[in-house]
C-alpha cells in the first residue's frame, strides 16, 4: 500500500471505526479523524500532506460539498473517495462536483461501510482504476 497518510471525514463514530480499521489493517501508516466539514478542514491546514482522504457527503456543520471546496483551496493532489447513506441523488451529484473541480476521485462507497468494498476502492485508486 502507497498511502501513508490518510484523514476519514464522518459524522458517524461506527463508519469513521470501520474506515479507520480498515486502512490500518491495509498498512495505511497514519490514520487521522474528523467529525464533520469543519473540523476536517481545520485539521486540513495542520496535518502533514494527505494521500487519502475519504469524506461523508451529509455531516452537521460543514458537508463534503463545502469540503470538496477546502480541498480545492488548498490544491489537494490525493486521493478522494466520497461516502453516503442517503442514496445515490446524493452521491452522483457530489461525484459530479469532485470530477468537475479536477480531484482525484477514487471511488464512491454506499454507507454502512463494509471494510472489502473500502479495499477495493483504495486498490483501484492506486492502479489508476477510478470512478
Amino acid at each position: 500500500m502507497n498511502i501513508k497518510n490518510a484523514l476519514v471525514i464522518d459524522d458517524d463514530e461506527t463508519s469513521r471505526n470501520v474506515a479507520q480499521s480498515t486502512l490500518a489493517s491495509l498498512g495505511v501508516d497514519n490514520i487521522y479523524l474528523a467529525h464533520d466539514g469543519k473540523d476536517a478542514a481545520i485539521k486540513l491546514n495542520a496535518l502533514p500532506q494527505l494521500d487519502l482522504i475519504m469524506c461523508d457527503i451529509i455531516m452537521p456543520e460543514r458537508d463534503g460539498i463545502e469540503f470538496i471546496s477546502d480541498l480545492v483551496k488548498v490544491g489537494y493532489a490525493g486521493g478522494l473517495i466520497l461516502m453516503s447513506s442517503k442514496g445515490s441523488q446524493f452521491m452522483d451529484l457530489t461525484k459530479l462536483i469532485a470530477k468537475r473541480r479536477n480531484l482525484h476521485l477514487w471511488a464512491t462507497l454506499n454507507k454502512p461501510l463494509v471494510a472489502e468494498e473500502v479495499a477495493l476502492a483504495l486498490e483501484s485508486g492506486l492502479t489508476g482504476k477510478r470512478s
